[in-house]
């Protein structure tokens, strides 16, 4: 039977979080870019050690997830028929 490589997609904990820094740290860079204004600085600008934090984290996540298919612990390449299986009488 012709198997099909599907979209599923399961990540770890680990890539979880760094997808979600990411997306954090594009949407803050998004907003920088077209208002000038820095949403991590106006949660946190007034504990400078809190927002250094959140950017190293960022930056961080940001190499994981370069490394987010060589991950031994996330994924499955889900395998499905071509076709329907027909019934067996």
């Amino acid at each position: 039977m012709e198997m099909v490589k599907g979209a599923c997609r399961k990540r770890c904990g680990v890539h979880w979080v760094a997808f979600v820094l990411v997306i954090i740290g594009a949407i803050n860079w998004g907003l920088v870019g077209a208002f000038d204004w820095n949403l991590v600085n106006t949660l946190f600008g007034g504990i400078p050690t809190v927002e250094m934090i959140i950017y190293i984290l960022v930056g961080i996540s940001g190499i994981v997830m370069i490394f987010d298919g060589m991950c031994k612990g996330c994924g499955c390449v889900c395998e499905m028929p071509a076709k329907p299986m027909e019934p067996k009488m």
